[in-house]
């Protein structure tokens, strides 16, 4: 039997891979196009803070939704707070799950998005 069931994508470091290359191509670009240096670094950085802090805390339901079931009932991993989504972002690999008692459900409906 079965012990546990997981559904969803299970949060990366992809946001903290890509968000730094995203600057450094805007940053390279910006200085390839004669631009002082000084403004290329704040774009490029600016570039990587706007990804990591709005971009991908906006975005988190279409790149990860983790749930597992278990004997014991449903886990998840929160999302709603804008905290609980940069910590999910910033440290992939320390979750945070909720659980729900299966006592405590009282209906339940599939949602299937392609």
């Amino acid at each position: 039997m079965v012990d546990k069931i997981y559904f969803g994508r299970q949060p990366s470091y992809a946001p903290l891979i890509k968000s730094p290359i995203w600057g450094l191509i805007v940053l390279f670009f910006l200085m390839s196009l004669s631009v002082p240096l000084w403004i290329a670094l704040v774009a490029g950085v600016g570039v990587i803070l706007a990804l990591l802090l709005v971009y991908y805390p906006t975005y988190i339901f279409h790149l990860y939704d983790r749930w597992m079931i278990s004997e014991n009932g449903i886990r998840y991993l929160p999302m709603k707070p804008y905290g609980e989504k940069l910590h999910i972002i910033l440290f992939p690999k320390q979750n945070n799950f909720r659980s729900i008692q299966f006592e405590n459900i009282q209906t339940a409906r599939i949602i299937s998005r392609t």
